[in-house]
């Protein structure tokens, strides 16, 4: 009834792939992920002195991904901080 030619074939399956590839990376990428605030103790790079600090967890990749609270600057002065302790290796999770 239908012929379809390897190429036509194979055109088909790299559209079906990229549609679903597209679909997969908008929803992953696009949603927002469940987080949760976790207690730590962190080298403050701007200081260089120990610190307390909430930091956002994410509960997929368990990385942390934000500084919440901060002993040596406050709740309201996070905002100003670059959040470059989260690159430095974090020492006591609470």
């Amino acid at each position: 009834m239908y012929d379809l030619t390897t190429l036509e074939g194979a055109l088909i399956a790299l559209a079906v792939i990229s549609a679903a590839t597209l679909l997969l990376v908008g929803v992953f990428g696009m949603f927002p992920r469940a987080t949760r605030i976790r207690a730590a103790v962190v080298t403050c790079p701007t200081t260089g002195c120990r610190a307390g600090a909430d930091l956002a967890q994410d509960n997929w990749t368990l990385r942390f991904t934000d500084v919440k609270r901060c002993s040596v600057l406050g709740e309201s002065a996070v905002v100003f901080c670059n959040k470059a302790c989260l690159k430095a290796p974090i020492s006591d999770v609470r």
